[in-house]
Formats: structure tokens, sequence, C-alpha cells
């Protein structure tokens, strides 16, 4: 007979610092989180409907789940690579920055898929459009050293564009990481860089 798994409610609760929160049983990353959490919050409310708070998912996401979203909230699961490998308040800003706010479209177990790999460049990128810099996200199973070329052209052909068509693009590209609807790279680069 198979046991039962019971959850202990109070592990999931919501600890909060300000408008970023984690879960009880991870209270000990927020001081860690919190600062760089602000600080992505700040630069994503210059977009429409931008997130205005940060929560961890209230449960593991399996290998095989598309992560849970929403358009006010940047729902994060400290295991995902990028933050779980964040040693930096930086890095942790720009793992939130990523995909401006949406989480990933694929499940961790397809990573390294063509279509994976073009979305992981594009959140890049668009961490980048609000950081200045398109610096790779950590932690990740392919080498930022395979994906760098894409990067780079990515980014040329996003800093190209006019500043109003660059933005329009980044809010096209946080609405297909909202529905996960189309491809995030080649909206964001108009398909230049496929």
């Amino acid at each position: 007979m198979a046991e039962a798994t019971v959850v202990d409610s109070r592990a999931t609760e919501q600890v909060c610092d300000g408008p970023v929160c984690v879960t009880a049983i991870h209270e000990n990353e927020l001081a860690r989180r919190s600062g760089p959490g602000e600080r992505a919050l700040r630069l994503l409310a210059t977009l429409p409907g931008a997130p205005s708070r940060i929560a961890e998912v209230d449960h593991a996401v399996s290998p095989d789940e598309v992560p849970p979203r929403a358009g006010d909230t940047v729902l994060v699961d400290l295991m995902t690579p990028s933050l779980r490998s964040a040693t930096e308040p930086d890095d942790v800003t720009r793992s939130l920055l990523a995909g401006a706010g949406t989480p990933s479209c694929y499940p961790a177990w397809e990573e390294t898929t063509d279509a994976a790999l073009h979305e992981r460049a594009a959140r890049t990128v668009m961490a980048g459009w609000f950081t200045g810099e398109p610096t790779p996200l950590r932690g990740h199973s392919v080498s930022d050293v395979d994906l760098r070329p894409v990067l780079e052209r990515s980014w040329a052909a996003l800093r190209a564009l006019p500043d109003e068509e660059q933005r329009s693009r980044v809010i096209a590209v946080r609405e297909a990481g909202l529905t996960c609807r189309g491809d995030q790279l080649e909206i964001l680069t108009g398909g230049t860089t496929g």
C-alpha cells in the first residue's frame, strides 16, 4: 500500500519582505532575494500591466511541468537553474527579469531542445534590455559558450531598433511568455537571428 504524502500547510505559507515573498520553508532565502527582487520589480514597472510582486510557487515544480505564471506576479521556483545558482544579487535580478518576469514555457527536461534554447536566448536578451547588458543566465546545462553567438546576434538585432520598437517587442515577448504562444526569439528579433 502506498503511503500518502502529507503537506505541512505552514511550510507553504508566504513570508514576505515588501513585495517579495517566499514560502515559509525557504524563509532563509528571503533576505538574499528581497533587494534584487525589488530592483527587478522597479525595472519591470516600466511595462504596461507589469507585475507588482514576486512570489515563490507553493509546490515543487516537477521536471516535466511547465511552471505556473501570472501577469500581476513574478512566480518563481527557487529550484530553477538560474535562481538556484544565482550567487550574486545581480544574478538574482537578471533571473527575475528574464522573460520580462515570466517563467520558461518549457519543462526542465526540454531545456536542450531548439525551441527551449531560442526561448532561453530571448529571456537572456530581455533581461539585458532592462539591465543594459545581455549577461547569460546561470545554471543551465547548455554552456554559455554554445549560446553566445545567438545571444550576440539577438542583442545586436534588438538594440539596432529604435527605443520604442525595442520596448514594443519586449512587451510582445512578455505576452508570449504569459501565454506560451509563439517563438519568443522570433518575436524579439523579428526573425532576424533564428
